[in-house]
């Protein structure tokens, strides 16, 4: 749509290949119609290609080099036919391995591993500076929320002392436990003596007690439209998803739809 509206003759791109964005039917079609055929794939910065597509478009093909298995969120046990988990990709070699000099053709060294390291894809990643990968799961008019909360926490020293002295009190081995249960309930989430939403209200009002008005503009509206009420923006998407029929191809219509 962009490439139209500058006038750019399309006429000579007729295949394409994508990756790391979703492709829902409609921008396929789309693209389809001004003569490009569109395939995806699917690969991580270390792994390479993962799976991907063929011109039948009948659903991803697995690469032949590594075993792909989709297994309970932070666990090994593989999910039923269906049903949504985590991705495990195993490959011939792992990086101890390739570090001990055990394959015939890499020389793998520390700086190797660093850069590695540099790959992973936690919700933040510590540099020189503070890299906050959800920020664009969330609006745009909430994105500066994120860093607003985390800034608070992290850069106020009462605030973190605060934080710290709640996270202490948390038994450590049920951290696991918390994960999994925040990725399938979010903030109506409870394990055993911990209340998340109760937790996230403490968070909150810990941070907006540190930040100066400036700051606490990016953060108040997403405090009152939804940590206050016990919900998150993935809540939102549920229920778009199940008013949707729970149709993924329509779902993705939906939500990647831009207003005209």
């Amino acid at each position: 749509t962009k490439a139209k509206e500058l006038g750019h003759d399309l006429s000579k791109l007729k295949n394409g290949l994508v990756g790391a964005e979703a492709l829902p039917p409609s921008l396929r079609q789309e693209l389809s119609d001004l003569g490009v055929s569109v395939l995806q794939g699917y690969g991580t910065p270390d792994l390479g290609n993962v799976a991907y597509e063929s011109k039948a478009i009948e659903g991803m093909i697995i690469d032949e080099g590594g075993i792909l298995e989709i297994v309970e969120p932070l666990g090994t046990k593989p999910v039923p036919e269906g049903e949504v988990g985590e991705i495990v990709v195993t490959t011939d070699w792992n990086f101890q391995q390739l570090r001990d000099g055990e394959h015939p053709e890499l020389t793998i060294t520390m700086e190797d591993w660093e850069d590695h390291l540099g790959m992973l894809f936690p919700d933040i990643r510590i540099k020189n500076i503070l890299e906050i990968r959800v920020v664009d799961s969330v609006s745009p008019k909430y994105a500066l929320a994120v860093p607003a909360l985390i800034g608070a926490l992290l850069y106020h020293e009462n605030a973190f002392s605060s934080v710290q002295s709640m996270l202490m009190d948390l038994p450590h081995e049920e951290f696991s436990s918390y994960k999994m249960a925040v990725a399938k309930d979010a903030l109506q989430a409870d394990v055993n003596r911990t209340n998340f939403a109760r937790t996230g209200m403490k968070l909150m009002e810990t941070a907006l007690g540190e930040l100066g008005s400036d700051e606490e503009k990016w953060l108040l509206p997403y405090f009152d439209n939804y940590t206050k009420e016990g919900k998150t923006p993935a809540n939102e998407t549920l229920e778009k998803f199940r008013n949707c029929g729970e149709d993924p191809d329509k779902w993705l219509d939906e939500v990647l739809s831009i207003p005209d």
